[in-house]
């Protein structure tokens, strides 16, 4: 199998005044595991669908390579389909439904033979030809439907939410061998999900969907690291905002004040100096893994000063629950690992809230 890129040109999908897909581009390369990461109703289901040919879209266009697909039949793509429910035929065998992609091209029984059984050795389902798909589990009929996908050797395939009526511990391993598979391939992946785990540990990219349009592409690093929004900060992982007062840009950094804390400078990129006006509300964000606790007085480095409100220890680390004059009610979430300073923290105790460098990002009050 050799992937081909695939390209979104200004893509629009409208059902009456509203939008599901608004102008969206994106450029996926050959061999590249790209997911289409959104919440429920964001476009990313109607985005793969007009990939494969299901919907047809009122703009833009799609590009395999150089060959535009735009208003092909959905049989003459040439794009492998893995659906969530399978949607395999139950009244014939694992064998015959896997080659009944080959037998629509009709190839020879021999060709489709040999492909059948490469097909089942790639998804380790050897000597599972003749069972019937209600004599498989679920994982294992997950495979067959994978197995179908790529036994005509497709330059794309599309995955809409594969793994997502799979039990956690199934779902992580089917996880694995899905990317290995596709790295042994070189097949190029679109693969669309609402797990934010699933998308990070599985692609070479994510794009982030939300109201029909991309909110951010990157790899996994860069969207946890850098969101380019509060809406992608917040949708990937844990994140806490901390609402803040903007004081103005000095000496290449952001002077904000924590509401009930301390004046902080924050470093700025050079094209966000004109983000901002003086006076204007905002809000800091932090990962929690990336901000610590120790007992009030302690570090002058701290933010904010709180309460810790509950303790949840999750074998490795512990994850605080603190309470500051900032909150509003929201509880501001620190994850620390377990050892002698987090141990020693009690339910109850005053804290400083410390940062680690680089570790705070500023969004505008109205985008958190």
């Amino acid at each position: 199998m050799i992937g081909e890129a695939l390209t979104l040109q200004g893509l629009e999908k409208r059902y009456d005044a509203s939008f599901a897909v608004n102008g969206i581009s994106l450029a996926i390369r050959a061999g590249e595991f790209l997911s289409i990461l959104g919440p429920s109703g964001s476009g990313k289901t109607t985005l793969l669908t007009m990939i494969a040919g299901f919907e047809t879209p009122n703009s833009g266009h799609i590009m395999i390579g150089r060959r535009d697909i735009t208003y092909l039949a959905p049989n003459r793509r040439n794009i492998g389909m893995v659906f969530q429910r399978y949607a395999l035929f139950p009244h014939l065998t694992v064998a015959a439904n896997i080659g009944f992609p080959l037998r629509m091209r009709r190839m020879s029984k021999d060709f489709i033979r040999r492909k059948v059984d490469a097909a089942l050795a790639q998804v380790h389902l050897d000597g599972y030809g003749d069972r019937y798909p209600h004599q498989l589990s679920g994982g294992q009929q997950q495979r067959v439907a994978v197995a179908r996908a790529i036994v005509f050797e497709p330059p794309v395939l599309l995955m809409d939410e594969p793994l997502g009526a799979l039990d956690k511990k199934l779902r992580e391993a089917l996880q694995m061998e899905v990317k290995g598979l596709q790295q042994r391939l070189g097949a190029t992946v679109v693969y669309v999900t609402h797990d934010q785990e699933e998308a990070l540990t599985m692609s070479d990219r994510v794009a982030v969907v939300a109201e029909g349009r991309l909110a951010q592409v990157g790899s996994p690093l860069e969207l946890y690291r850098s969101p380019a929004s509060a809406f992608v900060g917040d949708f990937i992982g844990r994140m806490n905002f901390i609402d803040a007062e903007y004081l103005g840009h000095s000496n290449g950094g952001h002077m904000v004040r924590p509401r009930g804390g301390n004046v902080i400078t924050m470093e700025a990129a050079s094209d966000e100096a004109s983000l901002f006006a003086a006076l204007q509300a905002v809000s800091i964000a932090a990962r929690p893994e990336r901000l610590s606790l120790a007992p009030h007085g302690r570090d002058r480095g701290a933010i904010l000063t709180g309460t810790i409100d509950a303790i949840v220890f999750a074998g490795s680390f512990f994850l605080f629950f603190v309470r500051t004059p900032n909150s509003d009610g929201r509880l501001l979430q620190i994850q620390m690992p377990v050892g002698h300073g987090s141990s020693l923290l009690r339910q109850g105790d005053l804290v400083d809230i410390l940062p680690e460098a680089s570790a705070l990002r500023l969004f505008s009050k109205t985008e958190a």
